[in-house]
């Protein structure tokens, strides 16, 4: 009796030793590049010229969000990349955010701008951060329903997938809004 309970739990140890192992080879853990002052000059150079890859690595990985936004703005304007649109606006709050103050309406109205604009390229990032928006609604936008099914449905073609995604888009976000949290 006693050598069938070492068994099984030497089993279960086994067992417990693949498992974790093989979680643990699948876990990866995010690095911050280092580059040199050359480096970043180099990419930024390269962001000067459109390059969406190199701006895409610049802005998650090389600098905090609010130092990003200049770059954000150059390639929204310049090359009309969606993905700088909806970055203009998580930048301009995240400036805001990091030195704790409460943002204004012309920046916020600004920033809000920025995810229209990316929303009318195709971004799905800022068609989702709009609806959000207008769903709950803040202290700059009115609540509204209606244009948060439209944003939050925009990319799709079929009406059962569309309801489909407004009913899962409301999950969602219905504690946020019975708790009344804003949102920007």
């Amino acid at each position: 009796m006693l050598i069938k309970k070492i068994r099984v739990t030497f089993i279960c140890t086994v067992v417990i030793l693949v498992f974790q192992s093989t979680y643990a080879q699948r876990v990866e853990i995010p690095f911050t590049p280092r580059y040199t002052e050359q480096e970043l000059k180099d990419l930024r150079k390269r962001i000067m010229n459109g390059d969406t890859v190199v701006y895409d690595t610049y802005a998650l990985f090389v600098k905090p969000f609010h130092e990003n936004l200049p770059y954000a703005l150059f390639m929204a304007n310049n090359y009309h990349y969606p993905a700088a649109y909806y970055d203009v606006y998580l930048f301009t709050l995240a400036l805001y955010e990091d030195y704790k103050l409460a943002i204004d309406s012309i920046s916020y109205s600004f920033a809000f701008q920025y995810l229209l604009k990316g929303a009318k390229l195709g971004s799905p990032s800022c068609n989702d951060r709009i609806a959000m928006i207008y769903y709950l609604g803040n202290r700059f936008v009115q609540q509204d329903t209606i244009k948060a099914k439209e944003f939050c449905t925009k990319e799709y073609n079929d009406d059962d997938t569309k309801e489909r995604e407004w009913i899962s888009f409301k999950r969602v976000y219905q504690r946020a809004f019975d708790a009344r949290e804003e949102e920007y």
